[in-house]
């Protein structure tokens, strides 16, 4: 069975929210809005697009998490999505986020002496409606991407672990440098987070290089996918009760 079969018979994600919906170019972005929904994350994600296809297909799901702290990743994506949005959707808008449209005041400390104003541009989102002429294109309507330039381990502790709602899913890629913290997959600094705030994903889908998390159990008669730069095969994985 292919990974989005099984997630299909697992979980759908609720209708599109009603502020994804009726999107206008100039409509403001409010981050509670949309961590209120079923959200993906990718750390350290680049411009691999597995995780919109496999959930999208899947579960339905809009909303999508990405964080890498590449200093050019912002520009780098824009370039990519402007060229070439997803597969059988229009780009509609891509909006700039500047600090104080994600966090609270002196809320990303996740690293020493990394430091943020309020205006500083960290992220931007980008929103797609399925095209009218895609009939075979089975994703959600509208898929909402909001593309972070910072620090995956924060941006994991204060969008979703401080706030006790963990993303729906999780891809786990180890890019094979860094210590503890610089570990996506077992024993990482992004598991540790998840313990200590119980803010663990129902599903993780892990590279063949990376280890899943303790708890987590491979979907059993399921097929890997193949994914990312490097054409690396990732498999399904859920938490155990």
């Amino acid at each position: 069975m292919e990974i989005v079969e099984f997630l299909s018979k697992q979980h759908q994600s609720g209708p599109t929210p009603d502020w994804l919906r009726n999107w206008r170019g100039n409509d403001s972005f409010h981050v509670d809005d949309f961590l209120s929904e079923d959200v993906i994350f990718y750390p350290g994600g680049g411009k691999d697009g597995q995780p919109i296809r496999l959930f999208s297909e899947g579960c339905k799901t809009t909303c999508y998490v990405y964080a890498d702290n590449h200093p050019s990743i912002l520009e780098r994506v824009k370039r990519e999505f402007s060229r070439r949005p997803l597969k059988g959707y229009n780009l509609l808008n891509i909006k700039k986020l500047n600090y104080d449209d994600i966090f609270e005041e002196n809320s990303f400390s996740w690293r020493k002496g990394f430091e943020l104003n309020e205006t500083d541009h960290v992220g931007d989102v980008y929103i797609f409606r399925k095209s009218e002429s895609q009939k075979e294109v089975i994703g959600a309507g509208f898929i909402a991407v909001l593309y972070l330039r910072l620090d995956a381990f924060g941006v994991y502790q204060e969008l979703f672990a401080k706030r006790r709602k963990p993303p729906l899913g999780i891809l786990l890629a180890d890019h094979g440098f860094g210590d503890n913290n610089g570990k996506f997959g077992s024993a990482g600094g992004l598991e540790d987070l998840a313990d200590r705030f119980s803010a663990f994903p129902r599903w993780l889908i892990v590279a063949k290089n990376t280890e899943e998390w303790k708890g987590y159990q491979r979907a059993k008669e399921v097929k890997g996918d193949t994914g990312g730069m490097h054409s690396n095969r990732r498999y399904l994985f859920s938490k155990q009760s």
